[in-house]
């Protein structure tokens, strides 16, 4: 703390100030761990997370922020006392938020976006692991305390959620953050997983969310499937699908026309056009697929999340919005419910004339 002061005395520039504060902080927290209670890391945690609001001012931040993050993960493991374990997640927050704020504009957005991308997939990793029976590992002393245990899984929950929130919608920094997490259930088949897995999930993580970041969470969903789509199974297909069919009605907020009818806007047509044009190549997987009633269900989903974007507009609008995309309406559309049932015909009746009723009768 003396040689923090001391450099606090010497700094030329703010800068300079606050890259000395990131260069004591990775003397603290990689201090060999032999002090009791590991105080000294924890002084640097604790330092990072005071002044991480900073960081943006360091020359040095990114250099620094690829030296830490390896230490950061490391105090994370789960063998380690719980209150070892929160300074260290803690910390990869303000990582993670840090990294967020550079994307997508600043010099250093690639650098944001790739730090980004491995946290997320990292704490996933963490969420979804099974822990193993390993005897070889150190015992994390907490486990026989009378202290609660910190449930690691929802504060997990909570940063991705938390990033979410934070994540700027004009400049495309929603798409850095849901990416990554898309690109994790498919390396992971975690769409197949039962009891509506998928859809509790993305829930949980957007819960509170703008109806706007919920349309982009759709197209983001809609453009990753697009690209998967030839190289996973029907069966993960169907999973993709079912959460773009549950999460349909959260983005149905319709506007109104010149003609005062409802309408889309643009990111909801792009997501009708999006499913649209899944459903007109999923037709060629009933030739190409062997489990066709897989490609039948996987169909049925996709129509089903379309009629839930167009829930409550106009057969005009819906017909306008796929005359739009240029491509010819797959067959499919006709065959199954899609335009609103036609207003059923007025009760029969029948004329009479009073003068001659008593001989109709």
């Amino acid at each position: 703390m003396d040689l923090l002061l001391e450099s606090c005395r010497r700094a030329p520039s703010w800068t300079v100030l606050v890259d000395n504060c990131l260069q004591m902080v990775k003397h603290l927290v990689c201090a060999d761990g032999d002090e009791p209670e590991y105080r000294l890391e924890t002084m640097g945690f604790n330092l990072f997370i005071r002044h991480a609001d900073l960081h943006h001012e360091a020359e040095s931040m990114c250099q620094m922020y690829n030296q830490l993050t390896p230490k950061f993960m490391a105090c994370m493991a789960r063998a380690n006392a719980d209150s070892r374990r929160l300074g260290a997640f803690n910390a990869i927050k303000a990582v993670g938020f840090n990294s967020l704020q550079l994307i997508p504009k600043s010099n250093n957005s690639q650098w944001g976006a790739e730090m980004l991308t491995k946290l997320i997939l990292s704490f996933l990793d963490e969420l979804f692991e099974v822990p193993e029976d390993n005897g070889d590992v150190e015992v994390n002393e907490e486990y026989f305390s009378i202290a609660e245990p910190i449930d690691f899984g929802a504060l997990y929950v909570d940063f991705l959620r938390d990033l979410i929130e934070r994540s700027r919608v004009k400049n495309g920094q929603l798409n850095f953050v849901v990416g990554p997490i898309l690109k994790y259930f498919t390396m992971t088949q975690h769409w197949i997983l039962p009891n509506e897995f998928g859809t509790t999930f993305f829930l949980s993580i957007f819960a509170g969310c703008s109806e706007v970041k919920i349309e982009i969470f759709l197209k983001c969903l809609i453009i990753h499937m697009a690209n998967a789509q030839k190289s996973v199974s029907t069966k993960e297909l169907v999973g993709m699908a079912n959460v773009l069919s549950n999460f349909a009605p959260l983005a149905t907020r319709h506007g109104a026309g010149q003609d005062g009818q409802r309408t889309m806007n643009s990111t909801q047509k792009q997501i009708f056009m999006g499913t649209l044009e899944l459903i007109q190549n999923s037709m060629e997987f009933k030739k190409t697929r062997k489990d066709k009633d897989l490609v039948g269900e996987y169909q049925d989903k996709l129509l089903d999340a379309m009629n839930k974007v167009a829930s409550g507009l106009p057969d005009s609008a819906k017909l306008q919005a796929i005359i739009s995309g240029g491509s010819p309406m797959p067959i499919i559309i006709a065959e199954k419910p899609f335009f609103n049932a036609p207003p059923p015909p007025p009760p029969a009746t029948a004329d009479y004339d009073d003068d001659n009723e008593n001989d109709n009768v």
